[in-house]
């Protein structure tokens, strides 16, 4: 998961940081801007497509979980 360091780095963000969560709610494309994400990261993570972050992406479903806990799936 090392190339989607940057992707998992965002989602943690949020997981974890009030503000950075904030962040993400009000602006979704604002907040993926802030992170160096390819287009196919970007988009996944302001969708919230869990079926992507988690399959294609690889990223760890537990942290997907904590993630959506946080944010819901809007």
């Amino acid at each position: 998961m090392t190339e989607r360091s940057e992707l998992a780095r965002a989602i943690f963000a949020i997981v974890e940081d009030a503000p950075a969560r904030a962040a993400f709610d009000s602006d979704r494309d604002g907040y993926a801007a802030r992170f160096d994400l390819d287009a196919e990261e970007r988009a996944a993570l302001v969708a919230l497509d869990r079926d992507a972050l988690r399959e294609r992406l690889g990223i760890n479903p537990m942290l997907l979980y904590q993630l959506e806990a946080r944010v819901g799936s809007k």
